[in-house]
């Protein structure tokens, strides 16, 4: 009799009873909207928030016929959809610690466990404890307004980022900004050329290694000597500039250059703005336009998802962009997406890459590998690292370089005894290392050199052509030099410069509105700028403690 009194019948609420779960479900996707303000689409925001909702109310809906009430099942999904994208923040609190007891790969399965223990608890007395309806009701109007709270908040949160960054931002950022703005510190050729193919057609590979620091940063920083694998590749006839530096540390603005053979405007305006530019390259469409095949080997960052112009794109994951991975990596269910997915996937597209070479049609190729990029899953002999001892980021970036370093030879010794004619192989790095804690307290000198020196080398196989590689080749210039020696393209060779933020964020990367210094003359070498040659030693300085970071 009181169970019965106390209890509330489902057609006294209506439909209301959804709201909590449906605000559970749009809740992971608002958060991580509003902390990604100037990287992700609206549209993939609210493709992914309406998806999660549609889940959240079909889960209600189910969970009404298996509990007694409909408070009961709005509560029980509030606290799945909690728990389950709260499980990536638990492991990266609980795994420190376990991993002090158990071994790497034995603390995940155990983190694991507990988890699933955590989460099964608390379902238990929604279904079983058969009296308290009126503590339920009030636990169930305490869920409902801390979601209603929450929305709120965080949608005033990110109304204030919006209004915030759009102040920080040039005049036109506010919307589609036109490409030629970009393109405005230096005068250049109009985006008009046009390609004439030449015989023989050599297929041409771009490879790039996120975060794949140059000689002098590897020696000083990490205490690596790199010059077994120079040596290896001067041996397959690559010419190698040890002391690379990039044009702009940041992956966006490295590539939106290097792929239009043109230096930005210099003021970072908003990450959006310049995803155009990677979409739809100059080079792809100068390629593509001379009779060549576009094959896009990207990866998860969704600038290089896949590419526009391309006549092939590897496919990067099930799910359809980087904001609908990310999300998917918070849960349980994103530890099919932990290091053996990367590992995985890295072999997959080297395995692509060398495939191309029995292709007769002219090729271009763009792979950008996230290596030896964080997440670290390569030990030195490729093998996966997850269930090895913990050590330090900056050793396990060590070892993750490395094991590029097989894989690339492997592959362009793949390539170069499959190909009817020797390719042009470009290796580069789209940025250095990431600054870390102990990396901060550096002198400014050595911050700039540790993000922009970069991995840099070129196979031409034309001995005529490869004499007249400069000496230091800046990424602006990588494909200005190619297709005017190729091609015979009317492109002539920029001024060799460098830049970097004035107001960088603790990482290294810029903020909104920040301005682009040249910082050419502060990563040159003293003896270089007063007119010699580049000194290959430097001052030592005190390794970095860690070296890790997020995409980008």
């Amino acid at each position: 009799m009181n169970e019965s009194r106390d209890s509330v019948s489902p057609q006294r609420h209506g439909w209301t009873w959804l709201l909590a779960p449906a605000l559970a479900g749009l809740y992971p996707a608002l958060s991580l909207y509003v902390q990604n303000l100037q990287e992700v689409t609206p549209s993939e925001a609210i493709s992914c928030g309406v998806f999660l909702v549609l889940v959240a109310v079909g889960v209600a809906l189910g969970l009404k016929y298996f509990l007694p009430t409909v408070e009961r099942a709005s509560i029980a999904t509030v606290w799945i959809f909690a728990s389950s994208f709260l499980f990536s923040e638990y492991l990266d609190v609980a795994r420190p610690l376990a991993a002090k007891w158990f071994s790497l790969g034995s603390s995940g399965s155990l983190l694991a466990v507990i988890w699933a223990v955590a989460f099964v608890c608390p379902l238990i007395p929604l279904k079983w404890y058969a009296r308290g309806e009126r503590v339920i009701g009030r636990v169930y109007q305490i869920v409902t307004l801390a979601s209603v709270v929450l929305i709120g908040l965080t949608t005033l949160q990110g109304v204030m980022l919006t209004a915030r960054g759009n102040s920080h931002s040039l005049p036109s950022s506010t919307a589609a900004v036109d490409r030629d703005e970009l393109f405005g510190l230096l005068e250049g050729e109009p985006f008009d050329l046009h390609l004439q193919r030449p015989e023989p057609a050599r297929d041409i590979y771009y490879l790039v290694f996120d975060r794949y620091a140059n000689a002098n940063t590897l020696r000083r920083d990490f205490d690596f000597d790199n010059s077994e694998f120079y040596a290896e590749l001067e041996k397959r006839g690559f010419y190698v500039e040890r002391d690379a530096v990039t044009c702009y540390p940041m992956t966006l603005l490295s590539m939106s250059s290097t792929l239009n053979m043109h230096y930005l405007t210099p003021i970072f305006t908003q990450r959006l703005d310049y995803v155009p530019l990677l979409k739809r390259h100059e080079v792809g469409r100068l390629l593509i336009d001379a009779g060549y095949t576009y094959h896009h080997f990207g990866n998860a960052y969704e600038p290089l998802r896949e590419n526009d112009l391309a006549q092939s794109n590897l496919r990067v994951s099930f799910l359809p962009s980087e904001f609908a991975d990310t999300l998917l990596k918070m849960t349980p269910l994103g530890m099919s997406l932990g290091s053996s997915f990367k590992q995985h996937f890295v072999k997959r597209k080297f395995a692509a890459i060398r495939a191309l070479a029995s292709d007769d049609q002219p090729t271009f190729a763009y792979a950008h590998f996230l290596l030896p990029h964080y997440p670290y899953v390569f030990n030195r002999d490729g093998s996966n690292s997850w269930s090895r001892a913990p050590q330090s980021n900056k050793k396990a970036y060590v070892d993750q370089l490395v094991a590029a370093n097989q894989m690339i030879l492997e592959t362009i010794d793949a390539i170069c005894r499959r190909s009817k004619e020797k390719p042009i192989i470009i290796l580069q790095a789209d940025e250095g290392p990431y600054l870390m804690s102990a990396d901060q307290r550096m002198p400014r000198r050595d911050q700039l050199e540790m993000r922009c020196g970069t991995l840099s080398a070129m196979l031409i196989p034309d001995e005529d052509i490869a004499r007249q590689i400069p000496p230091h080749l800046a990424p602006v210039n990588t494909f200005r030099f190619l297709l005017h020696a190729y091609f015979g393209a009317p492109l002539e060779m920029l001024p060799d410069r460098a830049y970097y933020w004035e107001d960088p964020v603790p990482v290294g990367l810029p903020r909104p509105g920040s301005r682009m210094l040249d910082v050419s003359d502060e990563l040159a070498h003293p003896a270089e700028r007063d007119g010699a040659v580049r000194e290959t030693t430097k001052e030592s300085a005190t390794p970095s403690d860690s070296q890790a970071g997020d995409t980008e």
